[in-house]
């Protein structure tokens, strides 16, 4: 393989999952060379993503666990194997405790740059807005955020370049569910156009697939519905893909679900319920089939996420430091 052009190794090296990539540094300078190299990374996220290979679920409680999504959607069976990071360490948790801080995470497509989003709000709406940039590994404040976030402890959803949050103008308006982006790019806000839908219900946002998508809990009717955006900022776009009613799940109450990540086909929707149930939704057939999960310690309340493997350093090339990331 050592005679092949490099064209065409690095083809078959951008196939390859990220973690596998990472020992394959190790076989040939030239591999190294071609895996290191910042064009051929970006080649491989961009082959990763759209194809929907090496996803990985991660379980996010007092710890951080990782899943195989391919081979979780085969057996329906998740195995979760615990994940060592920086934070795991006694007397601190990986669910922020703080109502009046929200955080987001995201990348820059126009500095090439990934940035957290922190925002410090008070019951009265003050402000405080800063963003770090893992490219200069810095903090800085910028304006204000001039609406009021709602739902404690909710991060901000990526979607088009931009974090998500769900927002009121006031801070004691409970009916009111206006939808927040602040662009990555430009850091200006701005308020993205919601489905027709009353006010008085529950709002979560989330991302599936590749649409911004919003969960609406009619709570005092007991059925959620799920809606997405299929083209970003378009009023018209919203279409409401589903709804779960408290007469379709097994457990009950019906108090919220979670839609995570359609199937390899797309007809399915990947979902927990409550927060400790995770389940199949057949868009087609409008079914539930519930799935199992092996996990050393079952957590009391599971949060998920759907990421990608990749080689992309959130260093910036400070530290040289490597790690699969979403």
């Amino acid at each position: 393989m050592s005679d092949l052009p490099p064209e065409i190794v690095a083809d078959f090296l951008s196939r390859v999952p990220a973690q596998p990539l990472l020992r394959f540094r190790c076989v040939l300078k030239s591999w190294r060379a071609i895996i290191d190299n910042t064009d051929f990374i970006k080649t491989h996220l961009n082959r990763t993503i759209p194809t929907d290979s090496d996803r990985k679920l991660i379980l996010r409680s007092w710890h951080l666990y990782s899943a195989h999504f391919d081979e979780f959607e085969k057996t329906n069976t998740s195995v979760y194997e615990e994940l060592d990071h920086p934070l795991n360490r006694p007397g601190v948790g990986t669910i922020l405790r703080d109502q009046n801080v929200f955080y987001g995470f995201g990348y820059d497509n126009v500095s090439d740059d990934y940035k957290v989003l922190r925002i410090a709000q008070s019951y009265d709406c003050e402000s405080e807005v800063k963003v770090f940039s893992m490219k200069s590994n810095s903090w800085r404040k910028i304006h204000c955020f001039l609406h009021y976030l709602k739902y404690e402890r909710a991060h901000g959803v990526q979607a088009a370049g931009a974090l998500h949050w769900v927002v009121s103008r006031k801070p004691d308006s409970e009916m009111e569910n206006l939808l927040a982006a602040f662009d990555l790019g430009t850091e200006e806000y701005r308020l993205v156009p919601e489905p027709n839908y009353s006010n008085e219900r529950a709002h979560v946002m989330r991302v599936l697939g590749e649409s911004l998508c919003v969960v609406c809990n009619y709570c005092v009717s007991f059925y959620i519905d799920i809606w997405v955006m299929k083209k970003y900022a378009v009023k018209e776009s919203w279409t409401k893909l589903f709804r779960v009613a408290e007469s379709d799940v097994r457990i009950k109450p019906l108090e919220n679900v979670t839609p995570v990540a359609y199937s390899k086909s797309g007809r399915e929707v990947f979902m927990v319920q409550n927060g400790t149930l995770s389940l199949w939704y057949d868009t087609e057939q409008r079914t539930i089939s519930y799935s199992t999960f092996c996990i050393s310690s079952v957590p009391i309340l599971m949060e998920h996420e759907l990421c990608f493997g990749s080689l992309v350093r959130l260093d910036g090339g400070v530290s040289g430091s490597w790690g699969v990331g979403g």
